[in-house]
Order: structure tokens, then sequence, then C-alpha cells
């Protein structure tokens, strides 16, 4: 049977979308027979939107709290007390979408696990994402080459590669992050704009499925 497939877009620099991950991944995992997820990127800050985190760290401030009681995730220490009181990391939603789309790449599998690590290491760990340097132990825990890596991530087709999918991604409609498609053969069903509960998840797919049904 052919496999069904969920294309969930989402931005690196989406706090929502890191609550939401756990969430996608149980969903992956418990209907991976049936169903392949596709993670894209879909360019949240980018152009004259990039600047220093100060310019939003009040609002985000508050907001983790929400998205921790929301989702279940948590943000770390050097995050909370380190990157938004200091202010002046750089929010750039290119740099962490090349390296998920170059790792995609190399191996493809993997593609939600990625896209939490490389959240994690900013909302956890308070790292850098324009630093090429510290996606070296993500990519070397996921077994994948750094050399490989690096070079692809630093080419040329891997920039144009990021910005297509910045491109498919507004094609779908995509306004705010995450948002969540259902494909069954070449349609594609909106399920979701927004963070949503795994029971949720379920919910909306048997209900497209209900509906692809009655009208078949």
């Amino acid at each position: 049977m052919e496999k069904k497939e969920l294309i969930y877009v989402f931005d690196p620099l989406c706090g929502w979308c890191y609550g939401f991950s756990d969430h996608i991944k149980r969903f992956s995992d418990k209907h991976k027979d049936t169903f392949d997820v596709t993670v894209l990127s879909g360019g949240m800050i980018l152009g004259e939107q990039v600047g220093p985190i100060g310019a939003v760290a009040p609002y985000i401030a508050g907001a983790y709290k929400t998205v921790e009681e929301k989702t279940g995730v948590k943000f770390g220490k050097p995050f909370v007390d380190g990157v938004l009181k200091e202010g002046t990391m750089v929010m750039d939603s290119e740099v962490p979408a090349r390296a998920l789309r170059t790792m995609k790449a190399i191996k493809r599998s993997k593609s939600i696990e990625y896209a939490h690590k490389i959240q994690s290491l900013l909302y956890f760990e308070g790292q850098d994402l324009n630093k090429v340097e510290n996606y070296k132990k993500i990519v070397e825990d996921c077994g994948l080459d750094y050399d490989d890596f690096y070079n692809r991530f630093t080419s040329r087709e891997y920039l144009e590669k990021t910005y297509d999918e910045f491109k498919f991604a507004a094609a779908l409609g995509v306004k705010g992050y995450p948002t969540l498609f259902m494909k069954s053969g070449e349609t594609i069903y909106l399920m979701a704009r927004g963070f949503i509960p795994l029971e949720e998840i379920e919910r909306m797919v048997d209900k497209i499925e209900n509906a692809i049904n009655e009208n078949n």
C-alpha cells in the first residue's frame, strides 16, 4: 500500500515548533508503516527581518512559558538566562534551515530528529545557530559525515535548495508556524495552522481520511 504523507512546515527559530516536535515525532513513530513525514523550513525570519533577539526578547520571555505549559517541552537555562537577557544573538532563519536541508539530503529518514536537535541547540543549549561549527556534534550524533555536511552546506547549490524550500512553503500558503498538511495521492489537505497535540493530529488525520472515503 502506498504511504500517505504529512508535510510539516516549521521554522528553526519558531518556539511553538520546538514544542511541536515531540508530538509530530510520536505520530511518526506510531504510524511509520502508513505515513511518511516531510519536514520543510518556511523562512520565518529573512532579509530585513533579520536582527538581534533583543528586539523580541520581552515577548519571548513571556511566551516561552506558555509553550512549555501547552507542549511539555523545556527551554534551557542557557537560552533563558543567557541568550534572552544578553539580547545580541542574531535571529536569521536561513542558516539553520540550510543546515537542515543539507542533513536531509544526506539522510532524509531522520528529518524530525534533525529539526528538533537544531532547535534544541538554540532553545535548550543557548548556542548560536549562525555558526556552522555548532552543528558538528548534531551531524556526528546523527551518524552523518561532518566533512560531507560542511562541503554541501557551504555550497551555492544548497543555499539555492534552501530558498527553493522557502518558496515551496510559500506556495502552500504557509503564513505561520507550525503548519501541517496531509498529502494523499496528488491532493494536499490543510490539517492545522499552529500547535496541536498528538491527539489532535490523530483526529485530523481521521477526519480527512473519512472525507476522502466519502467522496470516492
